[in-house]
């Protein structure tokens, strides 16, 4: 099973008003009786009372495994309460129903290498800026962040461009991604620009051997073109394991936009789930 990476913003008023209610309800699925079955699944001892109260009180307060225990209590509940579901319409529902109760689900990585390479930036970004960002979050916090990974997965994108790509049809996205970045250098004083060069400078050197190296697999890859099955040489597997990282990392650029454009507005906490 792949790793996941799961982002929450939450909405207080509502979970103090409709989420409360509905985890206090004793019905045939009550989340007291869920939590109380599931102990077990749970890295720490998950007391329903301290739960209840934060939702009441300020549910950003919730921990990472609070926050599993509900989220997964409410994927349980779909299925429960919709036995003639289909199995591929059960995650919407269920991001639809927790979405309605003031749980925002409002982005996801569903596979492990987006996990990984994410979590390499951060870890990148976390000693670069001497700061640990944790689970749960400020929206500013991670704002920061991803103004980084803009940086620096853009200026790997325009690279690849230039050196992979080859292409002039890449010219439009290089000036959008150029405008992308002084945008954020406007409001920043280029600090996350000045953090994103510093980093790529570390890894130029492998960069432009790994793009010296790539028109050998190229090559490969057409000379076995049309054919059923191949087997590649160890060296030029090792090669195209380097092109594919690379190609990974920078597309997460895309990622970036996106989650900063579903908290643009939002001025609480973050919370990231990952799934292993």
């Amino acid at each position: 099973m792949s790793e996941q990476l799961y982002f929450f913003k939450f909405n207080k008023e509502i979970a103090r008003t409709k989420l409360s209610t509905l985890v206090k309800q004793e019905d045939k699925f009550s989340y007291k009786q869920y939590l109380f079955e599931n102990q077990s699944n749970f890295k720490k001892n998950l007391q329903f009372d301290n739960i209840t109260n934060k939702i009441d009180g300020k549910i950003e307060l919730l921990s990472t495994d609070e926050l599993w225990s509900l989220f997964n209590w409410f994927y349980e509940r779909t299925e429960k309460l919709n036995p003639n579901i289909e199995y591929f319409s059960i995650s919407d529902r269920t991001h639809e129903e927790m979405r309605n109760y003031g749980l925002d689900l409002f982005y996801e990585f569903t596979t492990t290498s987006q996990v990984r390479y994410f979590y390499g930036l951060l870890g990148d970004y976390d000693s670069l800026t001497d700061q640990w960002i944790e689970d749960s979050c400020g929206s500013d916090e991670l704002n920061g962040f991803l103004n980084y990974v803009i940086c620096y997965c853009g200026e790997l994108t325009i690279f690849l461009n230039k050196y992979y790509y080859k292409s002039h049809e890449t010219d439009d996205e290089n000036l959008q991604i150029a405008q992308l970045i002084n945008d954020i250098n406007s409001k920043s004083n280029s600090y996350f620009h000045k953090l994103a060069l510093s980093e790529l400078e570390r890894s130029k050197e492998y960069n432009n051997e790994t793009m010296q190296l790539v028109p050998k697999v190229i090559e490969f890859r057409r000379a076995n073109d049309g054919k059923s099955s191949y087997t590649m040489p160890m060296e030029l597997y090792e090669i195209e394991k380097r092109e594919s990282e690379i190609i990974s990392v920078a597309c997460l650029l895309h990622t970036a936009i996106s989650l900063k454009e579903e908290i643009k507005n939002y001025d609480g906490q973050i919370i990231r789930l990952h799934s292993y």
